[in-house]
């Protein structure tokens, strides 16, 4: 019976089997990670297979790979900030994304419109400082991950996220987007 580092090694191989089996074993951890932070179904495939045939592209690195899990989350990760970062369209729901509905119907209908205020907002700043808000409150990034990924420092990244809400706070308030 093989192991999954006896599998992972003949994938690093460039064994075509080895990379369907772990292809079927892990694609539907990788799409529902990428699902969740992209909101779209049909972007989250097209994410997935981005991270898969990166991975058959790289294959050679998981011969040095002791988490395979880990390894393919990280991967996962930053294929989604990258795609995210040169994407063209906004993310719609990236701010407020942990904010849950619920309560009558009209509730629900306010959130959606302070949803779409913030994502106003939020397109208005400035693109790094856009950026690293999206990084923080969409895909729940700690500054310093978001700091390491932008080579930025992590006083910077704070800045620009407390730019970002004391703005979006003042234009709530003043009931302004512009």
């Amino acid at each position: 019976m093989e192991t999954e580092r006896d599998i992972f090694r003949l994938f690093a191989e460039g064994n075509a089997e080895a990379f369907r089996k772990i292809f079927e074993s892990f694609y539907p951890k990788v799409y529902g990670f990428v699902e969740h932070l992209v909101h779209d179904p049909d972007e989250a495939k097209d994410v997935t297979q981005k991270i898969f045939i990166r991975m058959w592209i790289n294959r050679d690195k998981f011969l040095d790979v002791n988490d395979y899990d880990s390894y393919i989350f990280i991967l996962s990760k930053y294929t989604v900030l990258n795609h995210i970062r040169h994407r063209k369209t906004p993310v719609t729901d990236a701010p407020l994304h942990d904010i849950r509905d619920s309560g009558s119907p009209e509730d629900k209908v306010q959130m959606q419109e302070i949803r779409k205020r913030v994502d106003g907002i939020v397109e208005k700043m400035p693109r790094q400082r856009r950026q690293i808000f999206r990084m923080s409150r969409m895909l729940g990034l700690r500054n310093d991950e978001i700091a390491r990924e932008l080579d930025l420092s992590k006083k910077t990244v704070e800045n620009h996220i407390n730019l970002a809400l004391r703005e979006i706070r003042k234009r709530l308030e003043n009931n302004t987007i512009l």
